[in-house]
């Protein structure tokens, strides 16, 4: 494995993980426009991106547990927000979903990319 590849698969999913936790607070800060919806509607936005912000952390230096953790998100996400709401759950589900894929291939070829990087 060349040493561009290495750091390429190394930092991917890192900075994915950081681009969608970036996103989902810009939604929760969205969420607190919407008055009198109660706690739920509010507060499930900020416990969502401090969630990945936990799994990514978490992941940032064990990528088998990265590779579990953002494939559960992923799937909750989805058992929760998809009867309602398909156009937002697909694409965040995918996203934890590559994400965890990414993870998943990084501690794959854990030895090869730490030699070459």
């Amino acid at each position: 494995m060349s040493r561009l590849s290495a750091r390429v698969l190394y930092w991917s999913p890192r900075i994915l993980g950081i681009v969608f936790v970036i996103f989902r607070f810009l939604f929760a800060r969205d969420a607190f426009r919407h008055y009198g919806y109660g706690f739920w509607h509010v507060g499930y936005h900020p416990v969502s991106a401090l969630t990945i912000l936990i799994i990514l952390l978490l992941a940032w230096r064990w990528d088998w547990l990265g590779a579990l953790l953002f494939s559960v998100y992923g799937a909750l996400y989805a058992s929760i927000a998809l009867p309602k709401h398909v156009p937002a759950a697909v694409p965040e589900s995918a996203y934890a979903f590559i994400i965890a894929a990414l993870f998943l291939v990084n501690w794959i070829a854990r030895a090869r990319v730490r030699t070459a990087y």
